[in-house]
């Protein structure tokens, strides 16, 4: 069988470890390829692959230019097999904002794209202060202060619901076996 390809962008690395984890739960049933897209235009040969999941993190409130264009770009070949898309972001950690209905930035993410994919997913990041430039982590602040979020600079705050993404990871997974 050929391999799942995770494809993501990361900002601040909490996409990629998502990613990672995703791919050791389904490498127990499936070949999988980790690739990470940078801002310039990967050519990956969508032919290789069985299935593809993708993965970003939104970033002063949308996803990455560069996997949304490439999303565009590949949306005929993406049709073409089983196709995921997950949604990284902040807002994801409220409880009422956490699903696919309820989560503005998917629901913005899916009308800028060209693509249905099989299945959606929305989980919690992580609020890394550390990682942040000073202005980053000024306007962080601010946004935090305004949505009841944390403050406090000195330390990183992580929301992912790990067990969510293992449910998910094996639902993505049973896709992909019930259509190849």
């Amino acid at each position: 069988m050929k391999p799942v390809l995770l494809l993501y962008y990361s900002h601040d690395g909490q996409t990629e470890k998502i990613m990672q984890f995703i791919a050791q739960q389904i490498s127990c049933q499936l070949p999988v390829s980790t690739v990470e897209l940078t801002n310039r235009d990967e050519s990956i040969n969508l032919a290789g692959y069985s299935a593809v999941l993708i993965a970003g993190g939104v970033r002063y409130g949308g996803h990455p230019k560069a996997l949304t264009t490439w999303i565009n770009k590949h949306s005929h070949l993406l049709t073409t097999k089983p196709t995921g898309l997950i949604s990284v972001n902040l807002t994801a950690r409220k409880p009422n904002r956490n699903q696919i209905d309820s989560n503005p930035y998917i629901k913005k993410w899916l009308l800028e794209l060209n693509l249905r994919p099989d299945t959606v997913a929305v989980f919690a990041g992580a609020l890394q202060y550390s990682k942040y430039s000073f202005l980053d982590k000024l306007l962080v602040k601010l946004i935090m202060k305004m949505t009841e979020g944390p403050t406090d600079t000195r330390q990183d705050y992580e929301f992912t619901n790990w067990q969510q993404i293992e449910e998910f990871s094996k639902n993505f997974s049973d896709l992909i076996v019930s259509q190849v």
